[in-house]
């Protein structure tokens, strides 16, 4: 009986394990927030220095905002120090929108997310290397 008790609570264990995992899962999912978007102009304005850059090629700055991956709102973004640019979009609808990106938040518009790191460090590889070849 006590090894049949062990199994029980052990596969009940298992059972509520996966399911906070699961839950967290679901919690986690994120969004592409840029996918839906069509980039007419871009350009970058680089906050220490002020200096303003036309992006050419705005194709492969969709390329990388399409990775993008944005999870719950987060206003810590503000406080942050490594923030050092400022993109701005203007869509093909007329929109204008302004991106600020620094490790793994991103604020769109104002509005700040926690955001997946790769794509924001690509993002940032980006811009950096558009700035040096400009």
């Amino acid at each position: 009986m006590t090894k049949k008790r062990l199994l029980v609570c052990v596969a009940v264990l298992i059972v509520m394990l996966l399911a906070v995992v699961g839950i967290d899962a679901l919690m986690q999912k994120g969004e592409k927030p840029f996918q839906k978007i069509e980039i007419r102009e871009a350009s970058v304005k680089m906050l220490a220095t002020q200096e303003l850059f036309a992006i050419s090629d705005v194709d492969a700055l969709q390329a990388v905002l399409n990775d993008m991956v944005v999870y719950e709102k987060d206003d810590s973004w503000r406080q942050r120090n490594g923030i050092n640019y400022v993109l701005m979009l203007v869509l093909t609808d007329g929109t204008q929108m302004e991106i600020r990106e620094g490790g793994s938040f991103i604020a769109i518009d104002e509005i700040g997310y926690r955001a997946e790191y790769k794509p924001c460090e690509k993002l940032n590889d980006f811009v950096h290397s558009f700035v040096k070849t400009n």
